[in-house]
């Protein structure tokens, strides 16, 4: 049995390199040149309209060391011009640099808007040489730079595709020789339209892509919620495929530079071979886990690491080697990738696990890989030329791709939660074998289980009412804790903090800012004329001033750390850590500025309160009393209100 799997093995290795060396015999034939040593003939644009490939009618000359110009391509007989069969030129990787030429005539009577339109968004620099003959012989020369080496602004149109606009009067001809160099691969789909029929044309293109697009968004967005409800990594790593790929695409087809980074040309170049290496890193990994490939140490899970360390270090170099080198690796590294892939759902279809995730994986990779690699691998070397054909396929491979995952892992779930479901049902089905068997036993069982769960009821709901009058007792604990806690370290009258809150304060930050070396200040602050204004006013108004003053007191020590306390009667502290004297002494004089400016209303009386204020401030160490600020502002307040009232008064000892 191993003999012969081995042996078809071996057929059908032999079968691929055959029709290998078939494919790029045709395309070799299908690729070949003529050569000629003219430049174009006119071709007149009324047998080209409304859109055709220029391919057939163009010339090109290969410019080895890139070192001819304009003028010497025009001026130069020894040039050798080419002109191929293929409606799309298409040479491949190259270091080389290519002149095209072709001319064009408005052999109608009327005055013509033409669009030149060159498909391959991935060309780095394209230099366009616009030669105008009029009808009466006037020519004028002009030239244009594009290319995605370019900023995306500077182009004559914007669109991912690179647009030349073509005006002809009747009669007038055009001249035009293309100058194209890129790291990429060389292709180039030339196609003249008349500018109304390009942009009808672009209207289906645009709701193909669109459907496309919107499949893999979708995907995208489906599995990202699937991971989310479920947490399984196979959910996840398929969501940042699909997302990679979305990527991949938007970079080959030019849109990433269009509309997610215009203008980086830097990030635009290296794009493509990260995003292609991401795919072959997220697409390892995918798999690593939905084939469980990860439980054993054997050859499929040594190549699929090789894949995932490989992707990360390709990604990264990506970003520092030249476009040219890391693309053809990428590549590499891509086909190594699903042709592992491939080779592991081929060995589960040999073991007879045809109805399987493995069977519907390896259809779809079936159906996929060989359309995947003659369309594009083919085409990005040079031997096969629809562009059309890569564009699309892509789009439609990758929409595809990603489906078929979605439904693979899918269907791996439903069948998980079917034998799942079969074990329940085996097991209700045991269960209910023994339970007939023995009846009578259950019987008396059951009498004894609704003894006990009527016993088990009884204590949960003493258990209930236990617990709830436990919570009704705690909370009522609280709030009484609460009120006294408050009544405790509160002035009743103004709501500030009474004295014997404040000296725990006191206390507490004396030692801290003896710890940490830093400045402690206290603002002692007494109201002026209290007992003339109780005479004169009443205790009334003696009372709203001193609520008057508790209240404007937080508005200038606004710190969460400055402590603010009624100490005695009409005396008030302001505690204030980290600030020196001076400091202390500015908040004290706002505060005094701030209280005489506020006139009080009582009745019918309007009167002014004025404060005194004395401002001690100390670094504590170990050589000071803890009370030395304490009896440091007082004694600046007593100088105060001894001078004259209505000041502030710094202490220095």
């Amino acid at each position: 049995m191993i003999t012969n799997r081995v042996q078809i093995g071996f057929d059908m290795v032999e079968s691929f390199k055959f029709l290998a060396r078939t494919v790029i015999f045709c395309m070799t034939l299908v690729c070949s040149v003529n050569v000629i040593a003219v430049q174009p003939d006119k071709v007149g644009i009324s047998s080209l309209l409304p859109s055709s490939y220029l391919g057939e009618y163009i010339v090109y000359a290969v410019d080895i060391d890139g070192s001819r110009d304009y003028q010497g391509i025009k001026q130069n007989n020894n040039i050798t011009w080419y002109s191929g069969k293929q409606p799309i030129p298409s040479f491949g990787f190259t270091n080389k640099t290519y002149w095209l030429a072709f001319n064009l005539l408005n052999d109608t009577s009327q005055y013509q808007e033409l669009l030149l339109v060159l498909g391959n968004p991935l060309i780095d620099s394209i230099e366009i040489y616009d030669e105008t003959t009029s009808s009466i012989g006037q020519v004028s020369e002009a030239k244009t730079l594009l290319g995605d080496n370019h900023p995306f602004n500077e182009r004559l149109v914007e669109e991912n595709h690179f647009l030349y606009p073509i005006k002809l009067r009747a009669g007038e001809s055009r001249a035009i020789y293309l100058r194209v160099q890129s790291t990429s691969s060389i292709q180039l789909p030339l196609t003249l339209w008349e500018r109304n029929a390009y942009y009808e044309s672009k209207r289906p293109q645009l709701l193909f892509e669109g459907i496309v697009y919107g499949v893999l968004i979708t995907v995208f967005f489906y599995n990202a919620y699937m991971y989310l409800l479920s947490r399984q990594s196979t959910r996840l790593h398929l969501s940042l495929l699909t997302l990679m790929v979305l990527l991949f695409i938007a970079s080959h087809e030019g849109i990433g530079y269009s509309y997610l980074w215009p203008n980086q040309a830097w990030w635009n170049e290296r794009s493509i071979v990260v995003f292609l290496a991401l795919c072959s890193l997220f697409l390892s990994s995918f798999f690593f886990g939905f084939l469980d490939i990860g439980r054993k140490k054997d050859i499929r899970n040594k190549t699929l690491m090789v894949c995932i360390y490989g992707a990360v270090i390709v990604a990264l170099m990506g970003l520092v080697i030249p476009y040219a080198i890391m693309i053809r690796v990428a590549s590499i590294l891509f086909m190594l990738t699903i042709f592992s892939i491939f080779y592991f759902g081929v060995s589960r279809l040999m073991k007879g696990r045809k109805g399987s995730a493995g069977h519907l994986l390896s259809v779809s990779w079936l159906c996929v890989l060989p359309f995947f690699f003659l369309a594009f691998i083919f085409n990005k070397i040079g031997l096969f030329s629809q562009f059309s054909v890569d564009q699309h396929i892509l789009l439609v491979i990758s929409a595809v791709t990603v489906m078929l995952l979605t439904m693979a892992v899918s269907e791996k779930l439903v069948k998980t939660s079917h034998r799942l479901i079969d074990a329940q049902k085996l097991a209700i089905e045991h269960e209910r074998i023994s339970r007939i068997s023995s009846q009578d036993e259950l019987s008396k069982l059951k009498d004894n289980y609704e003894i006990d769960r009527q016993m088990m009821e009884a204590n949960r709901k003493l258990a209930r009412q236990l617990e709830n009058r436990v919570v009704v007792q705690e909370r009522q604990i609280e709030e009484v804790s609460e009120q006294l806690e408050s009544s405790s370290i509160l002035d009743k009258a103004t709501g500030l903090s009474n004295k014997e809150s404040f000296m725990s304060f006191y206390q507490s930050e004396w030692r801290r800012s003896a710890r940490g070396k830093s400045h402690l200040s206290l603002l002692a602050i007494e109201l002026d004329w209290s007992e003339g204004i109780a005479e004169q006013f009443g205790e009334v108004a003696l009372q709203k001033s001193l609520l008057y003053l508790a209240s404007i007191l937080p508005k200038f020590a606004q710190r969460p750390s400055d402590i603010i306390a009624r100490y005695d009667g009409t005396t008030f502290m302001v505690l204030m850590p980290d600030t020196d004297a001076e400091g202390a002494w500015l908040v004290a004089e706002r505060i005094r500025s701030g209280v005489e400016k506020k006139m009080i209303k009582h009745n019918a009386y309007v009167f002014s309160a004025t404060i005194s204020v004395g401002v001690s401030s100390v670094i504590p160490s170990h050589h000071h009393l803890e009370d030395v600020l304490i009896t440091a502002s007082q004694k600046a307040l007593y100088d105060v209100q001894k001078s004259g009232k209505n000041s502030v008064k710094l202490f220095e000892s």
